[in-house]
């Protein structure tokens, strides 16, 4: 019944989007007719992510790896063969490997990069039109295309160089066209920056760069919070941001140009946020879509930086909460799921929580999945899949069916409305008590409160499910979890309600549980650069309407075996 409530919501609204793109259509093809179209290239922004030079070899011999999946091309030209995954595909057509060509440094390299950019010239038209033209596709080929157009334009001739330019300006006016369809969230970002860079990049574009630099501004100004979170609440996407902000910033300097104030703040604002999703073994918080980390990537961006900002503490308007002290850190979701087309990477993790100390991630969240397990990726955003408190079985965030997701996204259609949080400070502890209530239709709400001793050795947990209506004969069952890392070894500790955790580096941590079993059950751990992983997790189910758990670093007291 609520799904089919919120695709009645949704319709009215693809509607008009439809409706408003039709109706500007006419006007688009008059201002396409008179945009300038670029001629030459001057500047080319640099590509700031790591690149391995070996992978150069694999991709001459045929081998192209992306996306969990490796195809060999036997000959055949790479853009003809059949994708093994849709993923695959996009990660082809982004061109995003041509860094690792660019980074070989040889003759050989440049003249297999050359070639295959004069492949997809050939064979673009017939391609999928669907994939190859996606805006974020589109996007990234256009920027990946100008960061190494000195590798792809070295000693070629004036026919190729001349299509080459088409190409370039054939992306931008498709991500021009979907910009003025309705584009929202990331996307219309990453498009905006394409766009933006090309018209720094090529010679005789000054209005188009003005004109899109204003736009993009404003976008970001929009998608980014005062607190430097982004309107979607997922992590993944400030690293994407920066890493494209960067060599933006660059590429306005290189021209002459001082970038534009509103950029630089919403930079500002991005990696203070980013150090706040940071744990102590380097690694960013598993919420809200957030997946596989890269830590080269991480590094790349921090080192980017002349002075190290501190940690965002209260993002309110992200909805996270972080405490660090005595080097443990605790971060905590509390915040609502974002709406619309900007939830369609969200989770349902309200109150979800990560703890790490001493370089060690202690408790985590499964993460999500990523384009290797695509039928994971729904079951990823389950609050099952989360450290946190799930009742009757039942997730504190609905989705859109898949089905339904293929027109519309995989959208949240409902979940907490409201979560009320009170903080407190003082020279004993830090605490955090919130109460979501994603679980209202059954009448229940959920509370959670985290404290954590200021030497960072012990956090506390107080569960709690607040009856809205007289449901008394009712049984409330639901079950806590605490997901842990592949590494992690655990084992019964002397009593049903007490459980050993040790690790790699000699720490020990003692979870307990007051009048409850603590159980051991399997998980799965989607954050793994080799893919994903089996993993413990404690289990504590329960029909008690209020439990009390701790964590404790018990590492000098117990002798590591």
């Amino acid at each position: 019944m609520r799904k089919s409530a919120a695709l009645v919501k949704l319709l009215p609204s693809e509607v008009l989007r439809l409706a408003k793109a039709a109706f500007r259509a006419p006007l688009r093809w008059m201002l396409m007719l008179l945009m300038p179209v670029p001629q030459s290239l001057s500047f080319a922004p640099q590509d700031i992510r790591t690149a391995d030079p070996t992978l150069a070899d694999d991709i001459y011999a045929g081998y192209f790896s992306f996306a969990g999946k490796t195809v060999k091309a036997d000959g055949h030209s790479s853009f003809e063969v059949t994708p093994p995954s849709t993923e695959w595909a996009k990660a082809l057509h982004s061109f995003e490997w041509l860094r690792h060509l660019r980074s070989a440094e040889t003759a050989l390299a440049r003249m297999n990069a050359h070639a295959l950019i004069e492949d997809w010239l050939n064979l673009n038209a017939k391609q999928s039109a669907a994939l190859v033209w996606a805006p974020e596709v589109t996007a990234r080929r256009l920027m990946v295309w100008l960061s190494h157009s000195p590798l792809i334009l070295e000693h070629v001739d004036l026919q190729f160089y001349r299509r080459f330019m088409r190409a370039l300006t054939q992306a931008m006016r498709s991500l021009i066209r979907r910009l003025d369809q309705g584009l929202e969230g990331h996307s219309k970002i990453l498009a905006l920056i394409a766009i933006t860079e090309l018209s720094l990049c090529a010679d005789g574009m000054g209005w188009m760069s003005r004109n899109y630099s204003r736009k993009l501004v404003r976008e970001l100004d929009r998608q980014i919070l005062r607190d430097g979170g982004h309107i979607s609440r997922n992590p993944q996407v400030l690293v994407d941001l920066m890493l494209e902000l960067l060599p933006l910033r660059q590429l306005f300097v290189a021209r002459g140009i001082n970038p534009p104030d509103a950029l630089q703040n919403a930079m500002d604002r991005i990696l203070p946020m980013l150090r706040m999703f940071r744990h102590s073994d380097g690694s960013i918080a598993l919420f809200n879509g957030m997946g596989t980390n890269q830590p080269d990537l991480l590094a790349t961006l921090f080192a980017y930086e002349d002075t190290e900002v501190e940690p965002v503490l209260n993002a309110d308007l992200s909805g996270y909460q972080r405490r660090e002290t005595g080097g443990s850190v605790l971060i905590m979701d509390t915040g609502l799921p974002p709406q619309g087309a900007l939830s369609c990477e969200a989770h349902a993790s309200a109150l979800a929580f990560e703890f790490s100390s001493g370089g060690i991630k202690i408790i985590t969240n499964c993460g999500a999945a990523d384009a290797r397990l695509a039928d994971f990726r729904h079951a990823s955003r389950f609050t099952a899949a989360h450290s946190a408190l799930v009742y009757q079985d039942t997730s504190s965030a609905q989705f859109l069916s898949s089905r339904l997701a293929g027109y519309f996204g995989a959208q949240v259609i409902d979940g907490p409305r409201r979560i009320e949080m009170n903080n407190r400070s003082d020279h004993i502890s830090h605490t955090i008590d919130a109460t979501h209530d994603g679980y209202r239709h059954q009448n229940i709400l959920h509370r959670r409160k985290l404290t954590l001793r200021r030497d960072g050795r012990h956090i506390s947990g107080f569960d709690e499910l607040i009856v809205l209506k007289n449901s008394v004969s009712r049984a409330h069952t639901s079950t806590l979890r605490f997901h842990l890392e592949p590494a992690t070894q655990i084992q019964r500790y002397e009593d049903a309600g007490r459980l050993l955790l040790t690790f790699a580096d000699g720490q020990a941590w003692l979870f307990s549980v007051v009048d409850e079993n603590a159980g051991i059950e399997e998980s799965i751990h989607f954050a793994q650069a080799a893919g994903a992983r089996r993993s413990l997790q404690i289990a504590v189910h329960t029909t008690s309407r209020q439990i009390n758990w701790s964590l404790q670093d018990v590492t000098p007291q117990v002798e590591i075996v």
